[in-house]
């Protein structure tokens, strides 16, 4: 069962590197005749050097081995031309591939549901992007000459060989299937050793980056120790792994290296018998040991092989792994693009909603939002207020029910025509490295100057950035680290306001500020909600009673919908949330042990 796991793993990398192989099958045919004639001229040699101790040094023949001197000569340099050619040659297929292979990759992930990356792990995934495929590039760059030139030199040296001496020959060979049985158990071995050690280095890479990604929040606990454990156990396994591999090695390579050394002995042996016995000419026996070399080294370099063919296997399975995971959020083919903007009426009819094997987040909502009305939704953590939101730009697609936009349900829209209608303010806006004009225009790469500077005067970033020395051209850091919460959630509302959707969602983006940022950020996003569809998720009440109507979450469930009103009228669920804030005394509207 296993032997034929292992056959099917070995055609379907094949099968995959043969994709990546088409568009640069030029340059790799070249290669490969390129190749061929190496593996030619490495036959030559010998020949040479046999006419000159059979012939040319016993009939003190100078012309001759000045002849063979320059024959040798050329052989070299036309060997040494066509490495250089060849090497160009390889090395731009070989970074071809990994350069698509990257591309696709990322294109992939690009193109994959949110929930794929609810369960994945940043660092596994830049490991397949970075180093799996340097792996499967090694092997196009070295494996292919070695492929061929080994092959070919094998076929060469056995026929010249058996021409030259069929009894030394059959000595020479006597080694070989012993070797290749070996090479065989090793590469069954090493494939596990290299699959294990590719995923432990994606896990290590996830581990570093989780690392560096939360180091403000491993200083302020003070779990430097605890996270330099964790780090050494998974470079502790990176290195038992890695001593594996070496062990491997020191264990095969010395046995298959001495077992060529007794063919080396048995032809030695066997030829100086034959040269007493005047059946053999002395040229001839060392024309064969140099022959024998060639003869053996193809087995040094099918093992280099090997070993370079299991990393690049490895590797694969791992992107592969990627490359099939079926994007569950997909546009049909029929996916139309409205002209102009959406108007902003949206419905849920009837939706449920569950992550992969999980309880149900979301079961039976149904309700109606007209154009340019603002909705407010509330309820405890986990009650699914988020995650409904998210299904109408479509991160995730609804198991039941639908949900409609202007009439059409979103997934008659093409993804980007549907995003490109909706605006998301979340309470950490996302800010890429880069500078703070780069991070406002991502909402709208191609934007005026002045419809830039409208959207920043809207989010009340005017006065922050005039305050900076480089203005616009401030570099954020890595996240935005360089600014604070409240610059973050303004920056992020610049971003929105610029893009100009009819739709928006904010998802708790005044938690967390003081009052004076709170104050600057609800004007702003006043601002951004006018004319516009508008769910809010939050904490403060402020926002809560701006909003035409309210609607309450509970357990998966809408339990309670109204106005602010209507609901304390209503005595629910709503009204008890609000009664027990008033106790709290929490003036500002901050829920913060119910956690709205």
């Amino acid at each position: 069962m296993e032997e034929g796991n292992r056959t099917s793993s070995e055609k379907s990398a094949l099968r995959y590197f043969a994709g990546y192989l088409k568009p640069f099958r030029r340059h790799f045919g070249t290669a490969v005749f390129f190749s061929g004639i190496s593996a030619l001229l490495n036959l030559l040699p010998a020949q040479v050097i046999r006419y000159i101790l059979n012939e040319a040094i016993p009939n003190r023949n100078i012309r001759f081995c000045i002849y063979a001197a320059g024959i040798l000569v050329v052989t070299f340099f036309l060997r040494s031309l066509i490495l250089r050619f060849r090497t160009k040659l390889v090395t731009r297929m070989a970074q071809g591939i990994a350069a698509n292979l990257r591309r696709d990759v990322f294109f992939h992930m690009q193109r994959l549901s949110l929930s794929f990356f609810d369960n994945a792990r940043v660092g596994k995934l830049l490991s397949r992007i970075t180093n799996d495929s340097v792996f499967i590039q090694q092997f196009f760059t070295s494996g292919s000459h070695i492929l061929v030139a080994t092959a070919l030199t094998f076929a060469g040296v056995i026929v010249i060989s058996l021409h030259m001496n069929w009894q030394l020959t059959l000595i020479a060979i006597i080694p070989m299937p012993v070797l290749m049985a070996l090479i065989r158990r090793y590469s069954r071995i090493a494939h596990k050793i290299y699959r294990d050690l590719r995923t432990q280095w994606g896990s290590f890479t996830a581990r570093i980056n989780d690392n560096l990604g939360g180091i403000k929040e491993i200083k302020s606990f003070a779990r430097e120790e605890y996270e330099e454990g964790r780090f050494n156990d998974e470079n502790e396994q990176a290195y038992s792994l890695g001593v594996g591999v070496g062990e491997l090695d020191a264990l095969y390579d010395p046995i298959i290296e001495f077992i060529g050394y007794l063919g080396t002995v048995l032809v030695v042996g066997l030829g100086s018998w034959l040269i007493f016995q005047g059946e053999m000419q002395l040229g001839d026996l060392v024309a064969f040991l140099l022959y024998l070399d060639l003869l053996y080294d193809p087995l040094w370099r099918v093992n280099r092989l090997v070993n370079m063919w299991e990393h690049a296997r490895a590797a694969s399975d791992n992107i592969s792994s990627i490359m099939s995971v079926p994007t569950e959020v997909y546009e049909f083919p029929q996916a139309i693009e409205a002209t102009g903007s959406l108007r902003g009426a949206v419905e849920f009819k009837d939706v449920s909603f569950s992550y992969r094997e999980k309880e149900v987040i979301l079961k039976d909502l149904s309700f109606e939002v007209e154009e340019g009305e603002r909705i407010a939704v509330v309820g405890v953590t986990g009650s699914g207020k988020t995650t409904m939101l998210s299904l109408i730009p479509r991160f995730y697609d609804v198991d039941k029910g639908a949900i409609v936009i202007d009439g059409r349900d979103v997934r008659d829209y093409k993804l980007s025509y549907l995003r490109g209608n909706i605006g998301i303010v979340q309470q950490d806006p996302f800010l890429f490295s880069g500078t703070i004009k780069e991070n406002i225009l991502y909402g709208k790469p191609d934007a005026s100057e002045e419809e830039m500077e409208k959207a920043v005067k809207g989010a009340n970033l005017c006065a922050f950035i005039e305050s900076l020395p480089e203005g616009y051209c401030t570099q954020v850091g890595e996240r935005g680290v360089k600014i604070s919460g409240g610059e973050k959630q303004r920056l992020a509302i610049a971003r929105v306001l610029l893009k100009n959707p009819p739709i928006l969602i904010l998802d708790e983006a005044t938690s967390s500020l003081d009052s004076r940022t709170e104050i600057l950020v609800q004007q702003a996003l006043e601002r951004l909600m006018e004319g516009r569809t508008t769910f809010v998720i939050a904490h403060r009440l402020s926002t809560i009673k701006n909003t035409n109507r309210i609607l309450v979450m509970n357990h998966a469930r809408i339990v309670e919908e109204g106005t602010h009103e209507e609901l304390i009228a209503e005595d629910g669920l709503y009204a008890h949330l609000y009664k027990l804030q008033f106790e709290l005394g929490d003036q500002a509207g901050l829920l913060t042990s119910l956690e709205w």
